[in-house]
């Protein structure tokens, strides 16, 4: 590849570039039954150092080893019209294949102005062979859906209940009782009638029964180090982009088959909506898994990425801030959801995209559906975008109806891992020795339960706050609270569990678990059989992204040790659905329904609405008299009783959610 100088690099204006030779039409191959066009954008620019485009044809052989057929000149546009970038092709190579080309493999060859020359797939292809590495032309159904007949996605974003799901995970294990030609697929996601050891429902079904209306598929795109075929052994979250517009194969029963993965993730998707369950796809437009091997270098050397030592992904970051990957990524997010139905997007690592390019995500959106959900993660790590134009947390004012993940409730609740051994709210008495928040601890909670805005001052709304305690990054709440307090017993590591879902489920603003939480999911595996975990195993369990089956597979029979806690959690879910009172997104609305009646030295105790709510973490007994207009409706504590006094004695580590009868 010609390779431009970094110094010479650090000089264009890119800015400049785009007025040029940006384009605003359609890329990738357009498909008709009589004729299809491909279209690719690579200026041939002193900038970039290209020379031509060529289509190479594979003819219909899908075998990545096999030979190209033809290789086919490609006409640059000669259109120049920098005030209407859709008639300005000057940097648009195109090709028109006569006859029915559904099912036509092909890529790109690409020479540079010093004679080398590489080959490419097409950054735009939504079909490939298996491994991604030759483009296809397909044509998929759309699954769009019009405003009034997607029943299923939700008026307001705080009705959504969030749990995040990846497609391994949910059904490897044989205690899934899934059929083992789904294991581990698309299809095992929402396959019926799946028992554990002990006939308990999971899968599919678990999900139906658990009351959660969004799931959140950790990456179905493209990713690179996974081998399609199984060959090797190979696992991985999926944070490493190769394809954006093209699902995975690894998911799919066939990923020779080009058309197999896109039926089977769009037959998924149309189960869960029968379910009545929204389907958010996570995904990763910031960074991709090698910028050097990527069709955008090939096909536009230097412009897609940043070149800067100040990196939010630890590789090249992409510059959504250039129009034509901006571009990219608002038509790549219409796109899943036109021909897949996606009802929500969650994106890593957000802020290394530009507001901008976020609030056009959003408008463009709301266009097809205003209930479509949009949030991600709004860390402020380094990057080259200035911090004014970063989609971050002290930027939620900047940004349309956006949710961010609230790590400031989470680690009041929990304690944090990042700075030290830290503590939260349901540790107990060791949290008043080691509180690092800006707030007293409970203060810190009580703004969360409220919405954030404390924590966050140029938040809008409520749904802009994703409130969590477990996502598949770190620890599961069950090995961080292990971790903190080794010599618990069963009962007091279920009520700390507890107590830290329920301040999260019924807090304003977005509730997010991960699968397997609601009944104490562990990574935690003795690898060594030793009966000790060892430094490797919480390694693995902290950080498991490419830890394999062992460490990430859901053990469903883990279910049925924990039923009194996911007894519990649905019950939870239960409340916060049917009470719209924890469902406020309105800012004023949750200012005049909540009074305060203490929140310090380990005590939360707030009334809203009609409900009244008490967390002890004291490591005392807190007594809550003059109830005798009270009902019982949720407690940890199997026993615990209003008693004939009309009074309430909270032991350490307990909570209890009461209606109050005017």
């Amino acid at each position: 590849m010609c390779v431009i100088e970094s110094e010479k690099m650090k000089k264009v204006n890119w800015q400049k570039f785009d007025e040029k030779w940006a384009f605003a039409g359609q890329l990738g191959a357009i498909y008709n039954k009589e004729e299809t066009k491909i279209r690719v954008w690579a200026p041939p620019a002193l900038e970039t150092g290209l020379v031509s485009v060529e289509l190479i044809s594979y003819g219909k052989d899908t075998n990545p080893a096999s030979s190209p057929v033809e290789k086919l000149p490609m006409s640059l546009g000669k259109v120049e019209n920098k005030s209407n970038h859709r008639e300005n092709t000057i940097g648009v190579w195109e090709i028109q294949l006569p006859g029915d080309q559904i099912g036509l493999v092909y890529t790109f060859l690409v020479t540079y102005e010093d004679g080398h020359q590489v080959e490419t797939q097409d950054p735009y292809m939504r079909g490939g062979i298996v491994n991604g590495n030759r483009s296809v032309i397909v044509a998929p159904d759309k699954r769009s859906f019009h405003k009034t007949n997607a029943t299923w996605r939700l008026n307001q974003a705080t009705d959504a209940i969030i749990e995040e799901i990846h497609v391994r995970d949910f059904s490897i294990s044989e205690s899934s009782g899934i059929s083992a030609q789904n294991r581990g697929k698309y299809l095992g996601l929402v396959e019926e009638g799946s028992k554990n050891s002990f006939g308990e429902a999971t899968g599919f079904d678990y999900l139906k029964g658990l009351g959660i209306n969004c799931v959140q598929l950790m990456p179905v795109f493209d990713f690179a180090t996974v081998d399609e075929t199984g060959g090797a052994p190979v696992y991985n979250w999926g944070y490493d982009p190769q394809n954006y517009n093209l699902p995975e194969g690894s998911y799919s029963t066939d990923a020779t088959d080009p058309n197999c993965r896109i039926i089977e993730l769009q037959s998924t998707i149309e189960k869960f909506h029968e379910a009545g369950l929204n389907v958010i796809m996570d995904v990763v437009y910031n960074h991709m898994f090698d910028s050097s091997d990527s069709p955008f270098e090939k096909l536009v050397p230097q412009y897609y990425f940043r070149r800067s030592q100040a990196m939010v992904s630890g590789t090249l970051d992409t510059a959504a801030e250039r129009e034509m990957f901006s571009r990219f990524v608002q038509d790549s997010v219409i796109y899943w959801t036109e021909t897949y139905g996606f009802d929500g997007f969650r994106f890593d690592l957000m802020s290394g995209l530009d507001i901008a390019t976020m609030n056009k995500i959003r408008e463009q959106l709301n266009q097809l559906d205003s209930r479509i959900l949009l949030y991600g993660e709004g860390w402020n790590m380094p990057t080259a975008l200035p911090e004014h134009d970063k989609v971050i947390q002290k930027n939620l004012g900047l940004v349309a109806p956006i949710g961010m993940f609230n790590d400031d409730l989470r680690d009041a609740i929990k304690g944090s891992k990042f700075d030290g051994k830290t503590y939260g709210f349901v540790d107990g008495i060791d949290a008043y020795q080691s509180n690092p928040h800006q707030y007293p601890l409970e203060q810190t909670l009580m703004s969360g339960i409220m919405g954030s805005r404390k924590l966050y001052p140029t938040m809008k709304y409520p749904e802009q706050s994703i409130n969590y305690v477990e996502a598949h990054d770190n620890y599961n709440l069950r090995d961080q609270l292990f971790i903190n307090h080794p010599l618990d017993d069963k009962a007091t590591h279920v009520k700390r569990m507890s107590i830290a879902i329920s301040l999260m489920m019924l807090s304003a603003g977005v509730p997010f678990i991960e699968v397997g939480q609601a009944f104490g999911r562990s990574k935690l595996v003795d690898s060594s059989g030793s009966g000790k975990f060892i430094t490797a195993d919480f390694v693995a369990a902290e950080n498991s992204y490419r830890a394999g089956d062992l460490v990430n597979q859901i053990d469903w029979d883990v279910m049925h040790e924990n039923l009194e806690l996911l007894d519990f959690v649905r019950k939870l879910i239960t409340i916060r659905n049917e009470n719209p009172i924890f469902r406020l997104n309105d800012f004023n609305q949750i200012q005049q329904s909540v009074h305060i009646i203490q929140a310090k030295n380990g005590i939360i105790d707030y009334q809203i609405g009609d409900f009244r709510l008490i967390y002890n973490a004291s490591a005392r007994d807190y007594r809550v008299r003059e109830l005798n207009q009270a009902e019982m409706i949720l407690s940890n504590v199997a026993d615990l009783v209003i008693t004939d006094k009309n009074q309430l004695v909270l032991t350490d580590l307990s909570m209890v959610i009461l209606k109050i009868k005017e």
